[in-house]
């Protein structure tokens, strides 16, 4: 029996109709297939909980993460978050604390649409990488989205978007990889947020994906 495909997912009032089609499609694209999604809800009411949990139509595992308990907003991490960013937009880079038991993830943004099964996704051998990410289709190199010299960054490296993340946890937490980005947010006005954080914190370590 294959191992269960493991998603994480972060939502907040403002993306919960979003996150509900997410999550049956997920469900309808893994028939047979075993499913562990992770909602990590920034202040969701009870409402929203039980309409996310029918989305998943009985056929995937959903564990609803109140985040408000596991990364409470005087948690250290939270604080150094810019306050012009959503709280979710902390979620993310908190993969390795709010999972300590999962060693690989696949994250994706609320307003994903999943077409197919994940699994040939997950499978995916990323070696050494912390993550497998796309190149931006809008933005595909660091000096089409970021201060390139301010990082010391490679101008012509591949930029890539953080919307959908194949993340080995146990590398991105010998690296250090959240607490860096966090870091970085914290000292830095970039263009998208985290995910600017996350290519300085990476730069080219990272598994470019197919599209």
């Amino acid at each position: 029996m294959p191992e269960p495909i493991v998603v994480a997912v972060a939502t907040d009032s403002n993306f919960v109709k979003q996150t509900g089609a997410l999550l049956a499609r997920l469900a309808s694209s893994h028939v047979g297939e075993a499913v562990d999604v992770f909602v990590h809800g920034d202040d969701l009411d009870s409402h929203e909980i039980e309409g996310l949990r029918k989305c998943g139509l009985g056929r995937i595992a959903i564990n609803i993460v109140d985040m408000n308990e596991v990364l409470p907003k005087s948690h250290a991490l939270r604080s150094r978050l810019p306050t012009r960013l959503p709280n979710v937009s902390s979620f993310r880079l908190a993969l390795a604390e709010v999972l300590p038991d999962q060693d690989r993830v696949i994250y994706l943004d609320a307003d994903t649409l999943v077409r197919a099964s994940l699994r040939p996704l997950w499978e995916i051998d990323l070696g050494q990488r912390a993550v497998g990410a796309v190149k931006d289709a809008g933005f595909p190199w660091m000096a089409t989205a970021i201060d390139w010299r301010r990082h010391v960054l490679q101008p012509e490296n591949p930029y890539f978007n953080s919307g959908v993340l194949l993340i080995s946890l146990k590398q991105w937490r010998l690296r250090e990889v959240g607490s860096e980005a966090f870091e970085l947010l914290r000292h830095n006005d970039f263009r998208f947020g985290d995910q600017c954080a996350l290519n300085v914190a990476l730069q080219d370590d990272w598994l470019p994906l197919p599209p």
